[in-house]
């Protein structure tokens, strides 16, 4: 055969071969795989394991504002860079700190009653969710794709928040690093956040199948349970460590821009899979694994 006819038939070929569906990940996400070591997720998530603090609610500014407003509240103005003062200490020493700093009468034990106090009031009260996550919630619930929280802060106040903003029927539970003994920088979360999603997932697949005509089998062999892998879940989080954590263990991760994490935020947008600043983005675009 002549080379000419070699090169038609070649493009003949391509013509005819079926086109394959569009991939969904980016140039970034493919050079995020031989950095994270994450497995490569499949074309739909089937659940999502989320963080609160600066991921769903817009509330990491409360906890670098917490000295401020207990002086406030006593009549004394704050030191510039007070936050940055408070902020890496536990409850206790920043307790200790305004008392020392400021002259305070109070024990240490009632500054921390009245600095949990105002923590509290704060969530009941005052915070709101991130832009466009209240949308991407009840889409999630819309879709079926169910929803569990992962976070480091206590579950009451949580639940308190999300029911005051509407949300609390958009999930399926709430686990707590506290309750497992862990922090984010190890995945003991989210692997156990991933073991209830598996559970509420074959709990709907069995009501669903209650409501279905059976199919005409020979062996009528029950179907088996689809054990889900982690890249079938997305983890969706505001921080280094947590994403980083989140990616060793295989999960498909979606890196939340949030003000108190800018420090990171190319490191953070670097090592995730998805990297979004408004969750209207994931709502938006037609590219999987969402493409609603």
């Amino acid at each position: 055969m002549k080379a000419e006819e070699q090169t038609e038939q070649k493009e003949k070929e391509e013509r005819n071969r079926p086109k394959e569906q569009a991939p969904w990940r980016t140039e970034r996400t493919e050079k995020n795989d031989t950095s994270g070591g994450g497995a490569m997720p499949p074309r739909r998530i089937c659940g999502c394991i989320m963080d609160v603090d600066g991921t769903i609610l817009d509330s990491m500014g409360i906890w670098t504002d917490l000295g401020r407003r207990y002086l406030a509240e006593h009549g004394i103005l704050a030191e510039d860079g007070l936050d940055r003062i408070l902020f890496p200490k536990t409850t206790v020493q920043a307790a200790q700190y305004l008392i020392d700093h400021y002259g305070l009468k109070e024990s240490n034990e009632e500054v921390c009653r009245h600095i949990l106090s105002i923590i509290d009031t704060f969530y009941r009260e005052e915070v709101t969710e991130k832009p466009g996550a209240a949308g991407f919630l009840r889409k999630m619930k819309e879709k079926g794709i169910p929803v569990i929280l992962a976070t480091s802060n206590e579950k009451e106040l949580v639940y308190a928040a999300f029911r005051r903003l509407g949300l609390d029927d958009c999930i399926c539970g709430i686990v707590t690093c506290s309750e497992f003994q862990t922090d984010k920088t190890k995945p003991v979360i989210y692997r156990e956040a991933a073991r209830i999603l598996q559970r509420v997932i074959d709990r709907e697949s069995s009501a669903e199948e209650t409501h279905q005509v059976p199919e005409q089998s020979p062996s009528n062999e029950p179907k088996k349970r689809s054990q889900r892998i982690p890249s079938e879940f997305a983890v969706f989080e505001d921080t280094f460590f947590a994403v980083r954590s989140a990616k060793s263990a295989g999960f498909f991760t979606v890196g939340v821009e949030d003000a108190a994490s800018r420090g990171d935020r190319e490191k953070i947008c670097e090592l995730s899979d998805r990297f979004i600043s408004d969750y209207r983005e994931l709502l938006a675009e037609k590219q999987e694994p969402f493409d609603f």
